[in-house]
């Protein structure tokens, strides 16, 4: 049986808005967007002197995370995205510990005053990768493993050359796809890379970057 696909520019899954040149920009906007408002609603919760700092990343986490990161193993993750989820990521640490804009930290000190145990940066990489292996793993008839390991007729438009969605994957490892298909067979070997990729790549580049 042949499944006819067609080809459009742009559609809606599962509530993310893909488009055919991998423009994760607007949707990680709009994710970004959500999460900003949740954070001003709770804005009584960051204030309070009542509640614990680790009930509030539980907060943070669920109310927060939740919908920042929905969907983020499906993004194709540029310079531009990385950026702006390291601004917010910024924003959310500075309102919760009451810090203000005019005041000099760096990120190594940011974040060892908000105790978070791992970044946005870090997640994102880590939930792309599990899917990765997962992908690798399940049976060769299944047409998500035909998507990311097979090749589409035709040519792309004429323009810049756009970041395929597997381009982030052997970036992060420092591999080649096939390699990294083999070495994804194995959960624990798979499990290994994904902490170091997720270690190596989830950080800023420099922690003694002033935050601004």
């Amino acid at each position: 049986m042949h499944i006819k696909l067609e080809n459009v520019e742009k559609f809606t899954y599962l509530g993310s808005n893909m488009t055919y040149d991998l423009d994760w920009s607007k949707e990680i906007a709009v994710r970004i967007a959500k999460a900003m408002a949740n954070l001003k609603a709770l804005d009584k919760i960051w204030k309070s002197k009542a509640i614990t700092l680790e009930t509030k990343l539980s907060i943070l986490k669920t109310c927060v995370f939740s919908p920042m990161l929905y969907g983020c193993e499906t993004w194709t993750v540029t310079k531009r995205c990385v950026s702006r989820i390291l601004s917010f990521e910024r924003k959310f640490c500075r309102k919760i510990l009451k810090i203000g804009w005019t005041q000099k930290v760096t990120n190594e000190k940011l974040y060892r005053k908000i105790q978070l145990a791992e970044t946005l940066l870090q997640k994102v990489i880590q939930r792309k990768l599990r899917l990765f292996g997962h992908i690798c793993r399940i049976n060769d008839s299944r047409k998500i493993k035909t998507l990311v390991f097979g090749m589409m007729d035709g040519s792309n438009k004429k323009g810049r050359f756009h970041r395929e969605w597997s381009d982030d994957i052997e970036q992060w490892c420092g591999a080649t796809l096939q390699e990294l298909s083999h070495a994804a067979l194995d959960r624990q070997r798979w499990t290994a890379i994904v902490t170091m990729a997720s270690d190596t790549n989830g950080l800023d580049a420099d922690d003694d970057d002033v935050l601004q």
